[in-house]
């Protein structure tokens, strides 16, 4: 085991290598080796902020504040330069040793291995190619708020790509994906993706969406099998047929998310009593066990932890905190399985955007078949025994 702190954040032309008893400076990282302070790639920092362990840094000193306090935040400092030499290499023995034992402790674990994996799945999502003069009149057609967000994909070279956009998979308690910069593509309207063109002659933007995501989970949880159309099997075999199937979405999806009955009634005919119908999905989907296991769990540890090992650090809402946290790891699991077969057909692709249990794919006419033929078979998650169908939309 191998850790290299990058020379990009400490100021020096190489980088500093520790293998728990010696260190070293090269030009070059080794392979295999985890990574702190990288302009860019997955960064041990990453792994660190969503764990929610505290390792102390250059940032943290007297130094660096007096530093910031001249030239920003947005500037990277060059702190072998800035430091008394004493300070600097107190804080960097300091800082080897934190980052050995984190990565000892985490080594196969969640914030190694799977978030590592699931950075590496976002850093291949590249710039899309947008319709210039569509964008604009939608920005003409816009409230300020709405227009403000739309802008954003206006590209800023003659490329006619849109700027690069950063995720977070730190930015939310349960892991759930949020923007750090460039569009936000998790806000943009569904009806605004046709902003969205294809790099390929005849090609399509075409979004690949996994059917009952959290919903499927919690059956897989009760050691249930889903079926293939969830909310149709609830409404007609749970209900016999006494709730239509965007009711019996509507119900399914305010019991996992912890939605009261108030609420559902609003959606649900007058004859329907919501009160039951919330009961009887607790029932069907034995969210009552769960919850209580949960609650063990946050009594025992002072947080809950979802199917993959990432800790949820939240005493309210466990079950949908749980569901959506296992959401997002299932999610990016299956879209790396799907962009291996992909990658297999030969066939000539781009991966977009990631918008939650979703991917937005730029496909050739030869890559869309091969696609639609992929998804036929429904895709297994590493930590939850449970198939999961997409289904492939298209865009523009």
């Amino acid at each position: 085991m191998q850790i290299a702190i990058h020379g990009h954040h400490l100021g020096t032309q190489h980088h500093l290598l520790y293998n728990g008893d010696s260190f070293s400076w090269i030009g070059d990282i080794p392979d295999g080796a985890h990574v702190f302070g990288s302009p860019d790639g997955f960064d041990i920092r990453e792994a660190i902020s969503v764990s929610g362990d505290d390792i102390h840094t250059f940032e943290d000193t007297p130094h660096a504040r007096a530093i910031r306090s001249i030239v920003g935040d947005d500037v990277s400092v060059p702190w072998f330069h800035v430091m008394p030499s004493a300070a600097f290499k107190r804080l960097l023995s300091g800082l080897l040793d934190d980052l050995w034992m984190f990565v000892s402790e985490n080594m196969g674990g969640y914030y190694i291995e799977t978030l590592g994996a699931n950075r590496q799945l976002l850093d291949r999502l590249q710039r899309p190619l947008v319709d210039v003069p569509l964008l604009k009149d939608l920005i003409k057609a816009s409230t300020s708020s709405k227009a403000y967000d739309i802008v954003k994909f206006l590209p800023k070279c003659d490329d006619h790509a849109a700027p690069k956009t950063v995720y977070n998979l730190g930015g939310s308690i349960t892991g759930r994906l949020t923007v750090s910069s460039g569009p936000n593509i998790l806000t943009l309207k569904r009806s605004h993706r046709k902003i969205l063109k294809s790099r390929y002659d005849n090609g399509n933007i075409v979004q690949a969406d996994i059917s009952s995501l959290e919903p499927r989970i919690a059956l897989a949880v009760a050691g249930k099998d889903s079926p293939d159309d969830i909310y149709s099997h609830v409404g007609e075999k749970i209900f016999k047929g006494e709730l239509s199937r965007s009711q019996a979405k509507q119900s399914i999806l305010t019991c996992i998310y912890g939605g009261s009955s108030w609420t559902l009634g609003k959606s649900l005919s007058k004859d329907a009593n919501p009160e039951k119908v919330l009961r009887e999905i607790k029932r069907y989907f034995e969210i009552d066990g769960l919850n209580k296991m949960l609650e063990r769990e946050i009594v025992d540890k002072g947080f809950i932890t979802n199917l993959y090992g990432r800790r949820i650090k939240s005493g309210e809402s466990p079950v949908n905190h749980f569901l959506q946290s296992t959401g997002v790891d299932v999610s990016l699991d299956v879209f790396r399985s799907l962009l291996a077969a992909l990658d297999d057909s030969c066939e000539e692709y781009v991966p977009l955007y990631v918008i939650h249990d979703a991917i937005v794919l730029d496909v050739s006419q030869s890559a869309l078949d091969a696609l639609r033929d992929i998804v036929k078979k429904s895709f297994k998650a590493d930590k939850v025994e449970c198939k999961f169908p997409l289904k492939v939309d298209i865009i523009s």
